[in-house]
């Protein structure tokens, strides 16, 4: 993973949580308010997930798949990125997008990417 990568994880990381953001504050305002820290990755020598606390999961982009503009528009949604950050970050793929949050919220954001044309993996 190249240093602008990570500069660009490392901020998804930080406004998730200045702003708090979880993946349940998207479109309804359901009761499901759980934080979303978007994007801490794991290194490189840890096999991706598998670097990740026991108890908390995280979704991996693998591809960002033939719709990338699809992808980048529910990657912005999950995260809170802005564009040219999202951009980048689909482009770095394989790359860790959504990390520390609850198995149901990486299912269901990695459920939205995969929708949209991404192939993404939980763990």
């Amino acid at each position: 993973m190249d240093w602008k990568t990570l500069a660009i994880v490392a901020g998804v990381f930080l406004i998730g949580l200045l702003l708090g953001r979880g993946l349940g504050a998207r479109g309804g305002g359901g009761s499901d308010t759980r934080p979303a820290a978007p994007a801490r990755p794991a290194a490189p020598a840890q096999g991706g997930l598998r670097g990740l606390e026991s108890g908390t999961h995280g979704v991996r982009l693998l591809d960002g798949g033939p719709n990338k503009i699809a992808v980048i528009k529910e990657l912005r949604a999950l995260t809170g990125l802005g564009l040219k950050e999202t951009k980048d970050l689909v482009e770095a793929a394989p790359c860790l997008v959504i990390a520390h949050v609850s198995r149901e919220s990486a299912e269901r954001a990695a459920d939205l990417l995969r929708n949209a044309g991404a192939r993404a993996e939980t763990g």
